[in-house]
């Protein structure tokens, strides 16, 4: 296969002689005649700002050529993805929240409490622990003192945590509040 590498400014393309030769050659190339009626360019100057100013002209490529016409015609349609079957929805009970599992019934708050609290990754655990410790801790220490690479980190961590706690049957034991700073920050309560 060979190949024919054309360099032209693209100020000489504004030039409809230019134009038209790169679109016979083009057209040559491709097996079609160079006689195949192609849209001249159009060269037209919009407005000046300044009756001072020189008008400067616009450049308006020419039509859609056959061979492009037909190269998008020929490329076939994507075939479409099979639809998945929709799952069959869990049941919930009316009160909207989730029940705890059926193990953790009849284990005092405290047993169900050390189930989740075992059952936490360590950063987890780590984050209740200085929670606990401190009374009080904001978004920008936590993420500091657990060596989280970034806030969001926090975000998934307090998030995981209060997406299981109910699946515990238990509350998570501290509060998620917001300074008149916008600044998040976390208060324990306690383990009820």
């Amino acid at each position: 296969m060979s190949m024919i590498h054309i360099e032209i400014p693209l100020d000489a393309l504004t030039k409809s002689n230019v134009a038209r030769a790169l679109a016979d050659l083009t057209l040559a190339l491709g097996g079609h005649k160079a006689d195949a009626p192609v849209a001249k360019p159009v060269v037209s100057s919009p407005p000046a700002a300044s009756p001072y100013a020189p008008p400067s002209p616009v450049y308006t490529p020419p039509a859609v050529t056959p061979v492009a016409a037909a190269a998008r015609a020929a490329k076939p349609a994507k075939p479409a993805k099979a639809a998945k079957p929709a799952k069959p929805a869990k049941a919930r009970p009316a009160t909207g929240k989730t029940a705890p599992r059926p193990e953790l019934e009849g284990l005092s708050s405290e047993a169900r409490w050390s189930s989740y609290f075992n059952a936490l990754p360590e950063n987890s655990k780590r984050f209740l622990t200085l929670l606990e410790q401190q009374g009080k801790l904001t978004l920008p220490d936590a993420v500091v003192k657990l060596g989280l690479p970034s806030p969001k980190a926090m975000g998934g961590l307090t998030g995981a945590m209060a997406r299981w706690a109910p699946k515990q049957g238990i509350k998570i034991p501290y509060d998620t509040l917001e300074d008149s700073n916008g600044t998040r920050y976390w208060v324990w309560r306690g383990v009820k």
